[in-house]
């Protein structure tokens, strides 16, 4: 497990993550940050946190992704929450989920992503 959380970490200084941005609603990823957790079983926990910094008045539905990478930038899992990101401020979100060993081993890093979600 440690070597794992290792080989993570190692991926994820070398890769420039990119931050997404909507223009339009003037939203921007923020602070991130990605940790393996406990293994149980054939489970791995995870947790994960970001930064919504929302430039624009007005509050905004999003939805903020994680995706989880093999060494190709293939995605192995990706986890999602909603959140509202309060206008001209930044909001933290974080979220905890749980991955197959057998897919957790290939991981070796990650991307974050930000979507504003259609209010209808």
């Amino acid at each position: 497990m440690k070597a794992l959380r290792l080989r993570v970490m190692a991926a994820a200084l070398c890769v420039l993550l990119p931050v997404a941005a909507s223009g339009a609603n003037q939203l921007k990823l923020g602070r991130n940050n990605f940790d393996w957790r406990d293994a149980e079983q054939e489970l791995v926990q995870f947790a994960w946190a970001a930064e919504v910094v929302n430039e624009a008045a007005a509050d905004v539905d999003v939805e903020v992704a994680i995706d989880l990478l093999s060494d190709d930038d293939q995605v192995i899992h990706t986890d999602t929450t909603r959140a509202t990101a309060t206008g001209g401020e930044t909001t933290r979100v974080s979220r905890e989920g749980s991955l197959s060993l057998d897919k957790a081993t290939d991981v070796v890093s990650y991307r974050f992503r930000i979507e504003p979600v259609d209010p209808s």
